[in-house]
């Protein structure tokens, strides 16, 4: 998850998520909200970002 605004382009090598057939998907503006809710579920384990996380390394 992002937080916050780059402030420099972020790249992504579309080799990995070509080659590992992923999607990806992301928001635009989220809302304070909508942040708090996500880390907090991330926190309770209701979303698992180890599987996430380990599909890009």
């Amino acid at each position: 998850m992002l937080v916050g605004v780059c402030l420099r382009p972020d790249t992504v090598d579309p080799g990995v998520v070509v080659g590992r057939e992923l999607d990806m998907y992301g928001p635009f503006g989220g809302s304070p909200g909508e942040y708090r809710q996500t880390l907090r579920d991330i926190a309770e384990g209701r979303i698992d970002v180890g599987t996430f996380t380990a599909l890009l390394t």
